[in-house]
C-alpha cells in the first residue's frame, strides 16, 4: 500500500467520528456527543521493542488510535497505522509500522512490521512482529514523563453542514484532532505551548486567544465559503456519484518528539473541495516547539548552509530510501538533485527534511522524508543549536 493510501486511510477512519455536531472532548454538556469522542488522550511511554531502547508517543480520540516512535540510538521518526486486526476493545490495539526511511523495504512482498499491543494501568505490552512473520519479540513500555518531557490532552472537534443543489445533498464535514498542554504542565511553559500552536495553525491571524475559539472561528470561514464554492457549482450525476461532490476538511496535530524540552508536532492538513470533482490535497507541516527555551526552531536557526552544499547527502539518503543503487535518481524519482526543504523536523539525533507529495517524487508515492544524523550536519550546525541539544 502506497504511503498516500495509509493517509487516506487515517483521514477516513478519523472521518468516520464527524457525525456528532460541534464535538469536544472537554465539554460535557454536548449531551449528543457519542461516548467514543469523550475517550482522548496522549501517552508517552519508553520501554523496548525488539529488544531495544525505544520512546513510543500514543494518542486516541475516540476509536481513532495513532502513534509514533523511535529507537533512541536512531531518531528516525516510525509511524504506527492503527491495523484491521484491533480489538474493539480500545486497550488492546495493532499497528502496522510505516518507517519513511525504508521505502524500499516496503515496496517489496513481504509486508511490513507489526504490533500487538495491550494497554493497561500505566502500561503497554505486547508483541513485535516483522513483516515476513519469521521473527517475533516482546514490546515492554511504560508511560513515563522524564524531566523535559510533557503530559499533553487532545482536543477532539467535529462538525457538519448539509446544503441541497438541485437534486443533490451536498455535505461539508471538519475535523479537527490538536494537541494542548494538559492541566499538569507549569502554566509559563503551558501558556507558550499554546501559543506556538495556535501561530502553528495560522490562529494569530485570526485575533483568538485559544485554540477551541480558533477551531470556531475557522469552522465559521469554512462553511461558508463552501457555501460560495457550492453555488458556483455543476452537478453532472451521469459523470460523477452523489458523494463525490462532498467537502472534507481535516486537521491533524501528531506527537513526533517529546524530550529534552523540545515538542515536535506534525500537522496533518486533508482538504477535499467537491469530493474529487474540484480537487484536494494532503500535506504534512512540522513545529519545533522549545519549551525550555521558549523558542521556535526553523532550519535557518539551526544550519548555515544552502542547498547546493547539503544536495550530495539529501541524494545519499534519497538512494538508500528508494534502493536506487545505480543510475540517475530520475529511475524513481522527479528530480536529478534533492532540493533543500525548510519543512523539518529534529529529533536527538539528526533532522528530518519533508517534500509535499508531487514536489521530488510521483504524488502517489506521498510525503517523502529524508534523515540526516547530526554526525554529518555538524560542520553547518549552528552553535546555538549544539548548545541547545546538545551536541
Amino acid at each position: 500500500m502506497s504511503a498516500k493510501k495509509i493517509l487516506l486511510l487515517v483521514l477516513l477512519i478519523s472521518l468516520s467520528y464527524v457525525g456528532c455536531k460541534n464535538t469536544d472532548s472537554d465539554n460535557n454538556k454536548h449531551n449528543e456527543q457519542s461516548n467514543a469522542l469523550k475517550k482522548t488522550w496522549y501517552k508517552r511511554y519508553t520501554g523496548t521493542v525488539n529488544g531495544q531502547a525505544v520512546v513510543v508517543n500514543i494518542q486516541c480520540s475516540g476509536k481513532n488510535i495513532q502513534g509514533t516512535y523511535y529507537y533512541i540510538d536512531k531518531g528516525i521518526i516510525i509511524n504506527l497505522v492503527p491495523s484491521g486486526s484491533s480489538s474493539q476493545n480500545i486497550s488492546d490495539i495493532a499497528f502496522t509500522e510505516s518507517n519513511p526511511a525504508e521505502r524500499a523495504k516496503d515496496d517489496d512482498s513481504t509486508g511490513k512490521d507489526g504490533w500487538q499491543l495491550h494497554i493497561q494501568d500505566g502500561t503497554a505490552k505486547g508483541k513485535w512482529t516483522s513483516g515476513d512473520g519469521k521473527s517475533a519479540s516482546d514490546i515492554d513500555l511504560k508511560e513515563d514523563y522524564p524531566t523535559g518531557a510533557y503530559p499533553l490532552d487532545i482536543l477532539v472537534k467535529g462538525d457538519s453542514k448539509e446544503v441541497r443543489k438541485g437534486v443533490v445533498h451536498v455535505t461539508a464535514a471538519s475535523f479537527y484532532e490538536l494537541v494542548q498542554p494538559a492541566a499538569q504542565m507549569n502554566k509559563e511553559q503551558a501558556d507558550f505551548l499554546r501559543v506556538s500552536i495556535l501561530h502553528f495553525l495560522g490562529g494569530e491571524f485570526a485575533n483568538v486567544n485559544n485554540i477551541t475559539d480558533y477551531v470556531l472561528q475557522e469552522d465559521k470561514r469554512y462553511f461558508d465559503n463552501f457555501e460560495k464554492l457550492l453555488a458556483d457549482m455543476k452537478i453532472d450525476r451521469e459523470a460523477h456519484e452523489d458523494w463525490e461532490y462532498n467537502f472534507e476538511h481535516t486537521r491533524h496535530l501528531k506527537v513526533l518528539y517529546n524530550n529534552n524540552g523540545m515538542l515536535v508536532l506534525q500537522l496533518g492538513e486533508s482538504d477535499r473541495t467537491g469530493g474529487g470533482v474540484m480537487g484536494s490535497h494532503f500535506r504534512s507541516r512540522y513545529a519545533c516547539i522549545d519549551l525550555e527555551q521558549k523558542k521556535l526552531w526553523q532550519l535557518k536557526d539551526i544550519m548555515d548552509v544552502d542547498g547546493t552544499k547539503l544536495s550530495p547527502l539529501l541524494n545519499e539518503e534519497a538512494r538508500r530510501t528508494f534502493g536506487i543503487t545505480k543510475g540517475a535518481l530520475t529511475e524513481k524519482l522527479r528530480v536529478t538533485d534533492i532540493p533543500l526543504s525548510d519543512n523539518i523536523y529534529t529529533t536527538g539525533m539528526g533532522i528530518t527534511f519533508c517534500y509535499y507529495p508531487g514536489v521530488i517524487a510521483p504524488e502517489d508515492d506521498g510525503e517523502i522524508c529524508l534523515f540526516i544524523p547530526y554526525v554529518k550536519l555538524k560542520n553547518w550546525l549552528k552553535p546555538d543549536f549544539k548548545r541547545r541539544m546538545p551536541l
